[in-house]
């Protein structure tokens, strides 16, 4: 069974988007919103972005730890299954083959 997970990448992209985001709305409002109620305005956003920022990071951290648990994971199963066999399709040409011992060849000379 395939899973599909975002990657760390996808998430990091949209934090550093949101936080540009966050940026130039918070300096279009304080310069829309002229004196003090501006600037406090404008730095909402931007105190938001740094927040959002701060997360970058655990993005990796968080994908990393996942893909350790899982190589853990299928080391376990892996020891506890034991060695996979390679598996063949199976016709029925392969019992008859010499090898196998499956039919037993009578030569009957005459």
């Amino acid at each position: 069974m395939y899973a599909y997970s975002v990657g760390w990448r996808t998430w990091t992209l949209s934090a550093i988007l949101l936080v540009a985001g966050l940026t130039v709305g918070g300096a279009a409002i304080g310069l829309a919103v002229h004196g003090p109620a501006g600037a406090l305005v404008g730095v909402i956003p931007g105190a938001l972005a740094g927040v959002a920022a701060g997360y970058v990071p655990s993005f990796r951290d968080r994908a990393e730890a996942r893909q350790e648990r899982l190589a853990i994971a299928k080391r376990t199963w892996e020891a506890v299954r034991g060695p996979r066999r390679a598996r063949r399709a199976r016709s029925p040409a392969e019992f008859l083959r010499a090898d196998k011992g499956v039919v037993v060849y009578r030569f009957i000379m005459s």
